[in-house]
């Protein structure tokens, strides 16, 4: 059984072969490295192909605030005044 880092070296020497052969070639090169390293077909092409995530998360933008200090203080009273219920039940007590 290969370790992570021995699979990872293998589909890197593969992978240069694999991106010139013909569609008969492919398939028999990704049989092989089923074969060898044990992962499934997709995950296969998508490393030869670098469609693999990346790992990295997006960054989000931070939305621009619907209300000011003043209002999140009175509502956050209003909301420890009716025992801190869920907004739809907190809802009715606004207007």
């Amino acid at each position: 059984m290969l370790n992570m880092r021995q699979k990872q070296a293998l589909t890197q020497t593969i992978k240069k072969r694999y991106r010139t052969s013909t569609k008969v070639d492919k398939s028999r090169i990704l049989n092989e490295l089923i074969a060898t390293t044990g992962y499934n077909r997709s995950y296969a092409r998508r490393l030869f192909n670098n469609l693999q995530k990346t790992g990295r998360k997006k960054k989000r933008r931070a939305r621009a605030r619907l209300y000011d200090q003043l209002v999140l203080v009175a509502l956050k009273t209003i909301w420890m005044a009716a025992d801190n219920i869920c907004s739809k039940r907190l809802k009715p007590f606004l207007p």
